[in-house]
């Protein structure tokens, strides 16, 4: 997903993917909160209260270095639209003592108060998985941070469309002030539901994927991590690599489930690109963004003999490489990512150098944080601060991932997410949701 990139399940951490709706219903009072109806009205006193936590002033020299972090270093952060200025800014300040606390039990309860702010927040999800884990974590720490949500409900659904679906209208229908979702799945079902929540005065932007033409224009703002540029920007560079390692310029083409909405927006932007750069296609693969998807997907490649220099995939690639690893074979593909790594990614990086492998990873910036940036946008616009536009990106392009492993801790847990601007003990509370 990732982007969206992007959902990684693992059957050995099943019992860790179960969250929200899946644990017991029960409200949470936390820190004292009162008021915290559905649907509260902020008059300007209410706005005045957060204004400094929600929309703290950009601090040049620490947004470089936020994004630095993001994995995202060359990115002009002075250039940035506003609303992804004010995500750097809130997504990396550390949350209080007393904030850790709200966090906590946020995490652990479908519905929460935080003891500040009026508005509601539905996070509204379509997968369940570590990516969803983590970036749920990350919109609650960071509406915690703001000081304007009062209530923070979840819902959750495993690519059942029309539970999806419902979710979303519940949370219509309980006067939701504010709704994000990644959209990484089903976000090419949800058109009407977007429009029915416009209808009712939410404010619509889409997370880390970017959806087909005509949901996307149904949206109050065109949020995109643009994918395409990206592959289109990288794609020569990936060749030359390949040939001054002396490869073919062959590549496989790789995705979760068949049709999900995130690889039909990227994939034809890689195959484009690579074509251009001189490439051919030999192989087309589906994972199904589980462990055992993916080594059943890493087996068949090898027994097809194709052997293609690259595979292009959508999430973490480690499953991949321990198949190589395991079987001894040096012919290990490169991989660009066009999704979120982990730290079993830089481990299995580092594991195969060790064993004589000459492992390469084109690897794109963390995807979990951009449901912060949704956020963002919608506040402000609740807030009668936005959009500064209609169409608001985040400059994304390759880096070799091996220019950052050194900025990993590899004690952390392998499936907290490289980049995330949560801290290692935020990520593993997720992570065991």
């Amino acid at each position: 997903m990732t982007n969206a990139f992007v959902r990684k399940a693992r059957p050995e951490r099943l019992a860790l993917l179960v969250v929200g709706v899946l644990l017991a219903a029960g409200t949470a009072a936390c820190g004292g909160a009162s008021g915290a109806s559905n649907g509260g009205t902020a008059n300007a006193s209410d706005k005045a209260a957060w204004a400094k936590t929600a929309y703290p002033a950009p601090d040049p020299e620490k947004m470089k270095q936020y994004a630095t972090s993001l994995m995202n270093p060359g990115v002009d952060t002075a250039k940035l639209a506003p609303e992804i200025q004010t995500a750097l800014m809130v997504a990396h300040t550390p949350l209080t003592a007393a904030q850790q606390e709200v966090f906590k039990n946020c995490l652990t309860h479908d519905t929460c108060e935080t003891g500040t702010g009026k508005y509601t927040l539905a996070i509204v999800d379509d997968q369940v998985n570590t990516y969803y884990s983590v970036s749920r974590a990350e919109t609650t720490s960071y509406a915690i941070k703001t000081g304007a949500i009062a209530k923070i409900t979840y819902t959750t659904t495993n690519m059942n469309v029309q539970q999806y679906l419902s979710n979303f209208r519940t949370a219509i229908g309980q006067k939701a002030d504010l709704i994000v979702s990644n959209f990484g799945a089903l976000g090419n079902q949800a058109g009407q539901v977007i429009a029915q929540a416009k209808a009712a005065g939410i404010p619509m932007t889409n997370g880390v994927a970017t959806l087909s033409p005509d949901v996307m224009s149904k949206l109050s703002v065109q949020f995109s991590a643009p994918l395409c540029d990206m592959w289109a920007n990288g794609a020569a560079s990936i060749a030359d690599k390949l040939k001054a390692e002396g490869k073919s310029l062959t590549y496989a083409q790789f995705t979760g489930p068949a049709g999900n909405a995130y690889a039909a927006y990227w994939q034809p932007c890689a195959e484009k690109a690579l074509n251009a750069a001189g490439m051919k296609k030999v192989y087309t693969g589906f994972t199904e963004w589980t462990p055992q998807g993916t080594v059943k997907a890493a087996a068949a490649l090898r027994a097809s003999n194709k052997k293609p220099s690259l595979v292009t995939y959508d999430t973490f690639p480690e499953n991949f490489m321990q198949a190589y690893i395991d079987a001894g074979d040096k012919d290990m593909p490169a991989f660009a990512l066009t999704g979120a790594s982990d730290i079993g990614t830089a481990k299995a990086f580092v594991d195969a150098k060790t064993k004589g492998f000459k492992p390469i990873i084109f690897v794109s910036p963390n995807n979990t944080w951009l449901s912060a940036i949704e956020l963002s946008i919608d506040l402000a616009i609740k807030d009668g601060k936005g959009p500064s536009a209609d169409k608001i990106n985040w400059p994304v392009n390759f880096g070799d991932f091996e220019t950052f492993v050194p900025q990993f801790d590899l004690k952390q847990n392998n499936f907290a997410f490289l980049g995330s601007p949560l801290s290692g003990e935020e990520q593993e509370l997720a992570l065991k949701q």
